[in-house]
C-alpha cells in the first residue's frame, strides 16, 4: 500500500497542476524519442511539455513501482494524473488524429508503468490483455462531454444558446469547422436536443454509446 507521504506528495503535486491558468492543448507526434505527449502549442511552435505528462513522471516511483499492485497504481493513476488530462474535455472538439493521439498517450502510460520498452515489440492488444484493461480515456472523454450537454440543454440559458444557436450571415468560404454538436451528433446519430432534455432517456443513450466506444472504439 501507499504510504502517507505518497498520499500527501501527490495530493499536492495534483492541486498544484490544477491551480494554474488553463491553456490551449494539442497533441503532437515526439520524433526525438517515439513518445506520444501532450503538449501546449503557441501559433506552431511547441513551448514546453505537457503538465500531465511531467505528473506522471513526477509520481514514477509510484506508478513504475512493480511492488505495488497494478490495480492501485492504476487508480493512482486515475485519481491524479487523468484529470490533469481531462481538464476542460467537455468542450473539446477531436478529430480522428486526436483520437488517436488520446490513446496513443494512453498506452504510452501503461507501458511505462509495465515498464514494457517499444524494444520489446509488444502490440497495445497485449499490454492491455497483460494489464487486464480496456481503452478507457475516450469513452470517458465521450461521457463527459454528453453528460455536460445534457445539463446544458435542460438548464436552456446563455449556454444552450451558445452551443444551439445560429448566428445570421453568409457562410463562410471551404469546408465549415467542427463543432461540438457535430460531433455529439457523430457520436449518437440522435437528434441530440430533443433527446438531451428527457433525463433518464439521456442516461441510457450515454450509457449505450460509452459502452460501444469501450468494446470497438467507435
Amino acid at each position: 500500500m501507499m504510504d502517507g507521504s505518497g498520499l500527501s506528495a501527490a495530493s499536492s503535486l495534483r492541486k498544484s497542476y490544477c491551480n494554474e491558468p488553463r491553456r490551449t492543448l494539442s497533441f503532437v507526434d515526439v520524433d526525438s524519442d517515439n513518445e506520444h505527449s501532450l503538449v501546449s502549442e503557441s501559433s506552431t511552435q511547441v513551448k514546453h511539455k505537457s503538465k500531465t505528462e511531467k505528473a506522471f513522471m513526477d509520481l514514477g516511483n509510484i506508478l513504475k513501482n512493480k511492488q505495488m499492485s497494478f490495480g492501485i497504481r492504476f487508480r493512482v493513476l486515475k485519481c491524479y494524473v487523468w484529470p490533469i488530462l481531462l481538464y476542460g474535455c467537455e468542450s473539446w472538439t477531436t478529430n480522428a488524429e486526436t483520437q488517436k493521439n488520446i490513446e496513443a498517450f494512453e498506452m504510452w502510460c501503461l507501458r511505462r508503468m509495465q515498464r514494457i520498452s517499444y524494444t520489446a515489440h509488444k502490440t497495445n492488444e497485449e499490454v492491455l490483455k497483460q494489464t487486464y484493461q480496456q481503452r478507457k480515456l475516450m469513452p470517458l472523454i465521450v461521457d463527459r462531454q454528453l453528460s455536460f450537454f445534457g445539463h446544458i440543454v435542460r438548464k436552456d440559458k446563455n449556454e444552450y444558446l451558445a452551443s444551439c444557436g445560429k448566428i445570421p450571415g453568409k457562410r463562410a468560404r471551404g469546408r465549415q469547422r467542427k463543432t461540438l454538436i457535430d460531433q455529439l451528433k457523430g457520436f449518437t446519430n440522435l437528434t441530440i436536443q430533443e433527446k438531451a432534455r428527457d433525463r433518464e432517456e439521456w442516461r441510457e443513450i450515454i450509457h449505450a454509446v460509452s459502452e460501444a466506444w469501450t468494446r470497438h472504439g467507435t
